[in-house]
């Protein structure tokens, strides 16, 4: 079963690597795996598979495991003579050698796969050919004028971080403005004489006595948020703490416009100027861990361990 994934998981990464976008290895890998069961053996039995097929169930590390799987199986004591008529009767072999040649393939294929993906990775420009580049000097610009605006946005941040912690003082939306990370925090490293992408500026996202509002079905109201302001500043992890049902999910999803019903009440500042949902949301991501969380790893294993998964 270990090798099994394996040579799968390389074979699925093998054709994100020599894929040009998304969409096209999502296509890709869902024709190859259609394919791999089709001529696995079992799905269309061994002597049913077409002459021009034939060679791909040869050279399917699922089909050779399959028969490793169905082999070791039906050949155990506990089947005895019906477990050799069951495998004649689907067109498999009966000898155990099979299972070790599928396993000994399974890591052949896995280190083919793997050779190939890293030659594409070497010898190809996997960056896509619609991404923006600009000259060096450009660059350099952009970068002063982002300099610029950080060592202005950093004055204003310190005093909206004053006001926050006093509630009964308003908060001006000058002071909301403003804050890209610090220049540190978002230099871009690259080889010399190489084109770069635009460099962004990070933005400051601000709550301020934000209430969200929902009607029961018997007609009343309930309040689910009741007046919350914080920040969010670039280059910066926050945590929202709180036991079940405290409105943490529903602070997130009231912020990032993911909820349609309702009546929201509040400011809500980008870089100073009340957020434009159809802007926002090309530069704002959303990811939710819906698996179990385990309490050997620490949060920031957590993160990883679910982006790697995606």
């Amino acid at each position: 079963a270990f090798s099994t994934h394996v040579s799968m998981a390389t074979m699925f990464r093998f054709i994100a690597n020599m894929s040009p976008s998304m969409v096209r290895a999502s296509s890709i890998a869902s024709v190859a795996l259609l394919i791999n069961v089709l001529t696995s053996g079992y799905t269309i039995v061994f002597g049913d598979i077409p002459p021009w097929w034939i060679w791909v169930y040869w050279i399917s590390p699922f089909a050779y495991a399959i028969r490793a799987f169905v082999i070791s199986e039906m050949t155990s004591p506990r089947w005895g003579e019906n477990g050799i008529i069951a495998l004649e009767s689907f067109d498999f072999f009966t000898g155990f050698r099979w299972v070790w040649l599928g396993v000994a393939f399974q890591w052949i294929f896995t280190a083919v796969t793997v050779i190939l993906s890293s030659a594409i990775l070497t010898f190809t420009d996997t960056r896509s050919a619609h991404q923006v580049r600009i000259s060096d000097r450009q660059r350099d610009q952009a970068i002063a004028q982002a300099k610029s605006e950080y060592r202005r946005a950093k004055l204003q941040l310190k005093e909206l971080q004053k006001e926050l912690k006093a509630p009964t003082q308003t908060t001006s939306n000058a002071a909301a403005a403003g804050a890209a990370a610090s220049p540190e925090d978002v230099s871009v490293s690259l080889p010399a004489g190489s084109a770069s992408p635009i460099p962004f500026t990070p933005v400051s996202l601000v709550w301020r006595d934000l209430k969200y509002v929902v009607k029961t079905p018997n007609g009343a109201r309930l309040e689910l948020l009741k007046g919350i302001s914080g920040y969010g500043c670039p280059g910066r992890l926050t945590a929202l703490m709180g036991g079940s049902g405290a409105g943490k999910t529903t602070l997130m999803d009231v912020i990032s416009g993911r909820k349609t019903q309702g009546e929201i009440q509040g400011e809500l500042l980008v870089n100073g100027a009340p957020k434009n949902q159809s802007s926002f949301s090309r530069i704002m991501g959303y990811v939710e861990q819906t698996d179990i969380h385990s309490p050997q790893a620490t949060v920031r294993e957590a993160l990883g361990f679910s982006a790697a998964l995606r």
